[in-house]
């Protein structure tokens, strides 16, 4: 006989800084959520949720119906696996999505940013931002 999930719903939605992760409650009983996030594969077992797993990591714990992860990193893909453990039972595994970490709207290299003083006064002449697209920007150069 197959058992009943104790969460519906499982919806994983990106954007540049974070992902959010919400889900609805099957059962009125109390249920502990456990969600696990990994960048390579869906976590396979409950043994996965509080062993030390090199490709799964614990983003949340506890009763709620939503999440945000702000541990992500732009472009990357993040499998999501839910598990639930209603009253005193087993943990279950319930539902599963993906999603990728979209670019941000400005996406500059870190070391692209490049500074020049005025002749000894302390101004700036100018300041260029290239962006990873490769478009500059200089200030009183009219692009």
């Amino acid at each position: 006989m197959r058992e009943r999930k104790a969460l519906r719903k499982f919806r994983v939605k990106a954007d540049q800084h974070w992902v959010v992760i919400q889900w609805t409650k099957h059962t009125k009983a109390p249920v502990r959520i456990a969600v696990l996030r990994s960048d390579s594969d869906f976590a396979k077992s409950a043994a996965e949720v509080f062993e030390d797993h090199p490709t799964q990591t614990l983003i949340y714990e506890g009763d709620g119906t939503k999440v945000q992860d702000q541990g992500v990193i732009p472009l990357v893909k993040y499998h999501y696996t839910s598990f639930a453990r209603v009253k005193d039972g087993p943990w279950l595994r319930q539902h599963t999505d993906h999603v990728k970490v979209p670019k941000p709207l400005i996406w500059a290299k870190p070391s692209a940013i490049a500074v020049s003083g005025g002749e000894g006064k302390g101004a700036f002449e100018r300041l260029r931002l290239s962006m990873v697209s490769g478009v500059g920007f200089s200030p009183g150069s009219g692009n």
